[in-house]
């Protein structure tokens, strides 16, 4: 069986190198890495999570973002780049989580929840991090019963603000 990511500093890469906003604190690489983070305190307490599908969301999902302003399309630009990925072999995922990665790349910006562990994830560990921007997320858009816990939203909310490598992200979402 092929390595879930063959080679990590080349899918970052891969990932940053079209990303306008790579560098902004409010979507680019920071956010990714608290999304990655928050998705490992999800994963924590729901085993029915995939981390790996979290890890990918988490490095994806705000890749082909243009702009601050709102941007409708770029969930489906970011759908579109981890099929491209996956075809390259940068990762590997098994076609029922590669799904499960692109609807919750396309959907995540629109509001939607799931009842489907892994998709709800996904959309919980970003909109968790709306806090980076002076927004406290509304229970009512969060799909995982941990997410709307007050003590839990209040830990994930300082990891903005906290350094977490890739490596140790990967680690911790995929070999838990």
């Amino acid at each position: 069986m092929a390595a879930f990511i063959p080679d990590l500093e080349r899918l970052v890469f891969a990932a940053r190198s079209d990303a306008p906003l790579a560098d902004s604190p409010t979507h680019g690489e920071q956010h990714w890495r608290a999304v990655a983070r928050t998705g490992v305190e999800i994963k924590h307490a729901d085993r029915l999570v995939s981390g790996r599908v979290l890890f990918l969301f988490a490095l994806l999902h705000d890749a082909r973002r243009f702009t601050t302003e709102p941007d409708p399309e770029h969930g489906p630009r970011a759908a579109s780049l981890a099929v491209e990925l996956r075809e390259k072999a940068w990762f590997s995922l098994d076609d029922k989580r590669m799904a499960l990665l692109v609807e919750a790349c396309q959907l995540h910006d629109t509001g939607a929840v799931s009842d489907e562990p892994t998709i709800g994830a996904c959309y919980d560990s970003d909109r968790l991090q709306l806090v980076r921007m002076g927004i406290t997320p509304d229970a009512a858009f969060l799909s995982r019963p941990v997410s709307r816990v007050p003590s839990f939203m209040a830990k994930v909310a300082s990891f903005h603000d906290q350094a977490h490598s890739w490596g140790d992200l990967r680690r911790e979402l995929t070999e838990h």
